[in-house]
């Protein structure tokens, strides 16, 4: 198992907490500074994170292009990880207006939760098919 960096998980928290009270730019501050700490101690999947969460404040704040660069394929990634970040993308390129992409990619979500067996993230996905 990969040991977090020291305060990365932290300030991803607070940045996640930041943005859902309508704090965006300050979540995504905090986001960034955690991307920092967990790069300079090598930790993959807490970059990862770091990156979903910063994405995931844009695309609530309205600022999908932002957004998608962050929102790449990272090999390796824990299913639950890619399942946030397939649901995270199909919202960015909605909000972009990119209905047949948002689609595509809301085909590979519903297929890892399918083969993962995470029924209970199904919903998510549903929820965001509805919008197509």
């Amino acid at each position: 198992m990969e040991r977090y960096p020291d305060g990365a998980t932290i300030f991803r928290d607070m940045g996640e907490y930041f943005g859902t009270a309508g704090h965006y730019e300050e979540g995504i501050r905090l986001a960034q500074h955690s991307r920092v700490l967990a790069e300079k101690q090598n930790c993959e999947e807490a970059q990862c994170m770091a990156s979903l969460v910063k994405a995931r404040l844009w695309v609530s704040q309205g600022r999908a292009e932002n957004a998608l660069p962050l929102l790449v394929q990272h090999e390796g990634a824990a299913p639950g990880v890619r399942l946030y970040e397939l649901l995270e993308l199909a919202w960015a390129l909605l909000q972009l207006g990119d209905r047949s992409e948002a689609a595509y990619w809301l085909e590979q979500f519903f297929a890892l939760v399918k083969s993962t067996g995470r029924e209970h993230m199904r919903s998510h996905g549903t929820y965001l098919a509805n919008m197509l």
